[in-house]
């Protein structure tokens, strides 16, 4: 994982990446489906309009943490290689931050390197929470789609 602010960048942003010995689509359709049709316990609610500029609302119980929920537009959909939306973290009681996300898939033998770039985090504890999250979201759709 790095994390990283840059000149002229609007807040924290956080990249982690992972090489999944599975083909793009199964990559792709797999962290799609892992927030709305083949949801973990942790993802408590999905409704998505696939397509770009498309609305996508994810609910979230995290263990240890609050409930919350992401309303996201999709602005990028481009099955298998790329995935990237506007989101807004709301939680109960608390305030909300935006930030934008972009999901790449690339080839890197013996499989597919997924990025994942998130930035525009207000301060860095926000961006640390996330950022303490991702690396399991990817293991868990390693695990999904590559069998392990």
């Amino acid at each position: 994982m790095n994390t990283r602010r840059e000149p002229g960048q609007r807040g924290h942003a956080l990249s982690v990446d992972r090489v999944i010995a599975a083909a793009p689509e199964a990559i792709f359709d797999g962290f799609v489906a892992m927030y709305d049709s083949q949801r973990p316990d942790w993802v408590t609610d999905s409704q998505l309009d696939l397509r770009e500029g498309g609305r996508w609302a994810v609910a979230f119980q995290v263990p240890d943490g609050p409930a919350f929920r992401e309303e996201r537009v999709l602005t990028a959909v481009e099955r298998p290689r790329r995935i990237a939306y506007d989101m807004r973290a709301l939680y109960d009681g608390g305030p909300s931050f935006a930030t934008t996300v972009e999901v790449t898939i690339e080839d890197e033998p013996p499989g597919q390197r997924i990025r994942l770039a998130q930035q525009g985090f207000p301060t860095e504890q926000a961006r640390d929470d996330f950022a303490g999250a991702w690396p399991d979201v990817l293991a868990e759709l390693d695990r999904r789609v590559s069998g392990r």
